[in-house]
């Protein structure tokens, strides 16, 4: 039931044909460069990118399914040189080339497979869990925990889809349960059981090539396993214990060797295998209102670039022509030209600002990243009492639906939400309060608060703003039930025994 009310209510905001505009200016020319034109993996023509990313992605249906339609029969110009992924994931290509070939090349094909994957996810996790009562509660308030996230993603167009690279870590959620349970319990290995663990962790894996903010769900798996191990002893018969994250742990090896070998050389020179990752920690030092001001820095990339550009005349090994596109070069508008110089100019600024103004770190750290957190929270939940510069979204205006639009849309982060408090209940009636209390020991409770800790790392190594917090809107509510069963349960037992 928790499945087809977020796959309902995906749809209902349409959700199956708006795509993030990683997909048109990055994976589509790149699945098509490859598959139509004959190019290297993991590049694409500047012809092709141009097309697609002329595209509205929140257009009409018909044009978006044409131009596509267009690219798989050729009939696209895919002139221009090849270009390489901008310091981005590149898993949006192995996303969609396995959505076309299994729902052809559509629109919603992506939708489609993200819906796929999450069923299989969710069959896996109610097979390894059919006997235990208390798991499969668990597993009903986390999908009830992902229905108040899905309803949130279109609080803004950063996000919106659960196919947006930034809500993808929604696809694992219930893998990360399965393996979190699986440790907790100490599951007895057998084959069915690794192949269930298996396919979880390579789940997590998929989503981590797509948004490599996603790493903070590794986190997790490795925090509750240190947490058993810290409670259980390193035992021989606990190797189940270490089986999940070891196997996750293997799977990501495996596809480190995987980008050595299938990824252009380009990739290991000048480029990045994967996501930028200092030129995001730069931008968060905007939250500091003096140092935003002192290195005239904004939550944007723009003044972080500028910056750089600034720094690079005295502190770069390559001249800015080989640093920087020239204007007009790049036409997806980032001008880095070798991003690997990029960031180690960017790891440098990072580390003389914490040298030149500690004070000011440790105040971003422990006061104005958790304050802006608070209010990107309360702006989700629909609590806008300032204006956009209170909440650091003056630069993401565009992207932001109007109140009316919100309310028509139903995005808002509402962990109280009638239907998921049904859901909620209702399990937790059904098994009872002793099991209840099972289900919500202290062991995964614990967890649950690892989860949560561990969602807002992207956040507090970045910048809090609502685009960012994907995660943290699974793990708040997750928490919020699983604390409240658990007290619940406490209070219903003292009432028996008075009873009694």
């Amino acid at each position: 039931m928790s499945f087809l009310l977020i796959a309902g209510k995906a749809v209902s905001v349409g959700m199956d044909r708006y795509l993030s505009l990683r997909y048109w200016w990055y994976a589509f020319p790149s699945y098509f460069s490859e598959v139509t034109y004959g190019a290297p993996r993991y590049t694409y023509f500047t012809g092709l990118m141009l097309r697609f990313g002329s595209q509205d992605p929140f257009g009409d249906r018909e044009p978006l399914q044409r131009v596509l339609t267009d690219a798989a029969a050729g009939r696209l110009n895919a002139s221009g040189p090849l270009r390489l992924f901008p310091g981005d994931e590149k898993g949006t290509v192995d996303f969609i080339r396995l959505a076309f070939a299994i729902f052809g090349v559509r629109l919603e094909s992506a939708f489609y497979l993200y819906c796929s994957l999450l069923a299989i996810s969710v069959f896996a996790f109610v097979s390894a869990f059919r006997r235990d009562s208390a798991a499969l509660l668990i597993g009903v308030v986390a999908m009830a925990a992902l229905y108040v996230a899905v309803r949130t993603f279109p609080v803004t167009r950063e996000l919106y889809s659960v196919t947006n690279p930034r809500a993808m870590g929604s696809l694992s959620i219930i893998a990360l349960l399965h393996l979190s349970l699986s440790t907790l319990r100490g599951q007895r290995l057998t084959v069915g059981t690794v192949a269930g663990l298996t396919f979880q962790a390579a789940l997590i894996v998929l989503v981590l090539s797509m948004r490599t903010a996603e790493t903070w769900q590794i986190v997790a798996l490795v925090a509750v396993t240190a947490l058993v191990a810290m409670r259980r002893g390193l035992r021989p018969s606990g190797v189940s214990t270490f089986a999940p994250a070891g196997i996750v742990l293997a799977i990501v090896a495996v596809f480190a060797v995987y980008q050595t070998v299938a990824y252009p050389q380009e990739y290991f020179s000048r480029n990045l295998r994967g996501k930028m990752f200092w030129h995001n920690v730069l931008i968060g030092f905007a939250v500091h209102p003096g140092i935003a001001e002192w290195y005239q820095l904004r939550l944007d990339d723009a003044s972080v670039a500028t910056l750089i550009r600034r720094r690079a005349a005295h502190d770069s090994t390559v001249s800015l022509t080989e640093l920087f596109e020239r204007p007009g070069e790049n036409p997806n508008g980032f001008p880095v030209k070798n991003f690997r110089e990029y960031e180690r100019l960017c790891r440098r600024t990072v580390f003389a600002i914490v040298a030149a103004h500690p004070w000011q770190t440790l105040k971003l750290f422990v006061w104005h990243k958790p304050v802006l957190l608070v209010r990107s929270l309360a702006y989700s939940a629909g609590r806008e009492t300032h204006d956009l510069d209170y909440y650091y979204l003056r630069d993401q205006a565009i992207s932001l639906p109007a109140y009316r639009e919100r309310n028509d849309l139903g995005a808002f982060f509402d962990p109280f939400s009638p239907i998921v408090l049904v859901l909620v209940l209702s399990g937790c009636l059904i098994v009872g309060v002793a099991r209840l209390k099972d289900a919500f020991d202290a062991n995964m409770c614990a967890a649950a608060g690892l989860f949560l800790c561990a969602s807002l790392l992207p956040a507090f190594i970045t910048y809090p703003l609502i685009h960012v917090i994907a995660g943290t809107y699974w793990a708040a509510p997750f928490v919020l039930y699983a604390v409240t069963a658990r007290g619940g349960a406490e209070l219903a037992r003292l009432a028996q025994d008075r009873l009694a």
